[in-house]
């Protein structure tokens, strides 16, 4: 699902599955993307290219083959609350770029998942390595 040059939409009540970008917003301002699922994708949601002020709130995304959540290029003033990530290959969230600032992540799970970040976001999530067996 690939969205350019969006602004004040909803993105609700989606079910992902097997693709390159599970969800991936680029220039994309004031939208809210929530209770959406995002499974066997490369990455789960991609926020890049100067994304800013949107919702990403109450996703679930499973088994990403690189990150879960993942924000890069300029992209700054997002909010990430109550995402699940679960069994993300390299990280659950993933905002390195120094010049995505002010992204706010509070309230999200990592189940069987890091998390890498940079020193300009905030980021509040509870990391929660289950074992695979005990993993449904």
């Amino acid at each position: 699902m690939f969205s350019r040059n969006m602004s004040n939409s909803i993105v609700r009540n989606n079910n992902v599955h097997n693709e390159v970008k599970g969800i991936f917003i680029s220039k994309s301002h004031n939208n809210k993307i929530d209770n959406n699922t995002v499974s066997d994708s490369e990455d789960g949601i991609v926020v890049k290219f100067g994304s800013s002020r949107n919702m990403i709130d109450e996703n679930t995304i499973i088994n990403s083959k690189l990150h879960g959540i993942f924000v890069n290029s300029s992209s700054s003033a997002n909010r990430f609350y109550s995402n699940i990530v679960k069994n993300s290959v390299h990280y659950g969230i993933y905002a390195e770029d120094p010049a995505s600032v002010n992204n706010v992540f509070y309230n999200n799970k990592l189940i069987n998942s890091s998390y890498a970040i940079n020193p300009h976001n905030k980021i509040y999530a509870k990391s929660v390595n289950i074992p695979s067996s005990s993993n449904r």
